[in-house]
């Protein structure tokens, strides 16, 4: 962190070394128009645009030093592109992750950047009192991120935005500016000047106990007020959360019932909650499933029902956005009655221990069984072992399950549920 901020000071004394003293000149940084785009991975880029407070004389854009704090809880692999005239990016560094707290960012972790913009004295970019593009800061949104994306990025230390035509520096870094620029002036390129840059931000809310300097990892200067800012980021075109293709229900055997569904793509999506109704009207949910959250491919998910309830049955979808806003699937019906499982295996005295077991199962049976099969599911109802031509009296070996409670069902030649029993497994 000290080496950081040697290098920033240093970086700032030479770009003083060089440039003439600004002449009241503003350079005033701006973040454009924030796209988001979404393919394989979603993408979030920042424009990057400039204006000067006097355009007289025929003002260009010299290098510039960055430096900005972003949310790594939501933004990854930075990347610097789309720059204009053929500018180039020198010394990019980025601190760990530890300025979370300061910004109180809603990912939960925060990092320091900045970088250098050097000049193409062959092609300077001019210019005016209207904003003009320099570069495009580009992000890969972290998987499960909350859409809308909101205030993720700290460019430069504004808190206060404009006030009576004025920006207002308050000065969150050591050196009172996260952008330092410089500028040209009737196309002398032997003359540098350095201008007194301001930046135009999001709405902050002050913290009252912040000491305008971040140089500790104790510093809290406040944050966005998001309800009030223009900042949260959502796809330019509406997109559906779920795109449902199908979802079937049916009987699986005389004691189970199973939910299958696709899904065209998926955006923002959490998870899925399995409900269940006997009546139609209150519906109880009985099972999640963890949804894609991007997904631009089909994807096909089942859940099993192993205790459905007698008569009619009622399932539905509830689709949770990682924003927690939900959307409801059409409702499917499948008639159940109610089986005499008691009688068919009152006479049977099947066990499995010990239980709790470490992944070592017996099997034992007053009734000699053979060639049957064992289905192994998991609390959310999905299927995961199956054996086949299991008998009584043998060891069945589960040591790969995670610990948890399974129910373990037994199923016959005709593909008849026999006996359904819970175990539950523990590790070491």
């Amino acid at each position: 962190m000290k080496n950081i901020y040697i290098y920033l000071l240093s970086m700032l004394a030479l770009i003083q070394l060089q440039a003439q003293k600004s002449d009241g000149r503003q350079l005033i940084w701006s973040i454009g128009e924030v796209e988001m785009t979404r393919g394989q991975e979603v993408e979030v880029r920042y424009p990057i645009r400039v204006a000067i407070s006097d355009a007289s004389e025929n003002p260009e854009l010299g290098s510039s030093t960055f430096r900005f704090f972003y949310d790594a809880g939501q933004l990854s692999g930075l990347n610097i592109e789309s720059i204009a005239n053929d500018y180039q990016v020198k010394g990019l560094n980025q601190s760990n992750d530890v300025f979370g707290d300061v910004f109180n960012f809603v990912g939960g972790g925060g990092i320091f950047a900045q970088f250098n913009i050097m000049a193409n004295l062959e092609n300077l970019v001019g210019l005016s009192t209207e904003p003009v593009h320099v570069m495009d800061l580009k992000f890969t949104v972290v998987p499960g991120t909350k859409i809308p994306l909101c205030a993720p990025l700290v460019l430069d230390n504004q808190s206060e935005q404009r006030k009576n035509g004025q920006i207002t520096d308050t000065g969150y870094l050591m050196n009172e500016g996260g952008i330092s620029g410089t500028y040209h002036l009737n196309h002398n390129k032997n003359a540098l000047h350095l201008a007194d840059d301001e930046v135009e931000h999001y709405l902050w809310e002050r913290s009252a106990v912040f000491g305008e300097k971040v140089n500790r990892l104790s510093d809290r200067p406040g944050h966005p007020i998001r309800l009030k800012s223009n900042t949260c980021l959502q796809l330019r075109k509406p997109t559906l959360s779920v795109d449902l293709d199908l979802f079937d229900v049916w009987k699986a055997s005389k004691d189970q019932i199973r939910l299958n569904w696709k899904t065209l793509s998926e955006f923002n999506n959490g998870f899925f909650d399995i409900q269940q109704s006997g009546d139609g009207v209150v519906f109880e949910t009985i099972g999640s499933v963890e949804g894609q959250w991007n997904a631009l491919k089909s994807t096909e998910y089942e859940f099993l029902d192993l205790h459905p309830l007698a008569g009619r049955n009622y399932y539905r979808l509830m689709m949770v956005d990682n924003d927690g806003s939900t959307v409801y699937s059409q409702v499917r019906t499948v008639d159940f009655e109610e089986t005499p499982a008691a009688a068919v295996t009152e006479d049977w005295n099947i066990s499995y221990f010990p239980n709790p077991s470490r992944g070592s199962v017996y099997l034992s049976s007053n009734i000699m069984l053979t060639n049957v099969d064992l289905e192994v599911y998991n609390t959310a109802g999905q299927l995961v072992i199956r054996k086949d031509n299991v008998s009584s009296e043998s060891t069945l070996d589960l040591s790969g399950l995670n610990a948890g409670i399974y129910s373990l069902t037994l199923i016959d030649r005709e593909g008849k549920q026999m006996d359904t029993r819970k175990i539950t497994i523990v590790k070491q």
